[in-house]
């Protein structure tokens, strides 16, 4: 019985850059459906994150790091020692970039 299972852990991708698991897919199943939806979200998530690092500055992805942490502006900007306007901007910039196709 136990020569047909499968890890949980087992990475699913041969590329070494994406590291899925069934465990993440079952995970995110709850979230999205069917294993199907959430396996099609995790590649359009890595296809954007790819596209991202390709086009933004260094200091846009501190500024993006720091976002998707969850600090608002204000830290950010004090975290980067810049202005808040100079974070809005990045962030601006950062959307503007992430819809290009």
């Amino acid at each position: 019985m136990l020569t047909n299972s499968l890890s949980l852990d087992m990475p699913l991708a041969t590329d070494a850059s994406e590291d899925w698991t069934l465990l993440d897919i079952i995970s995110a199943q709850k979230a999205y459906g069917s294993p199907e939806e959430a396996l099609m979200e995790q590649e359009g998530e890595s296809r954007l994150l790819k596209k991202l690092n390709e086009r933004l500055t260094a200091f846009e992805k501190k500024v993006v790091v720091e976002y998707i942490s969850g600090k608002s502006y204000q830290e950010i900007a004090k975290a980067l020692s810049k202005t808040e306007k100079s974070i809005d901007n990045a962030l601006q910039r950062i959307r503007k970039k992430a819809s290009l196709p």
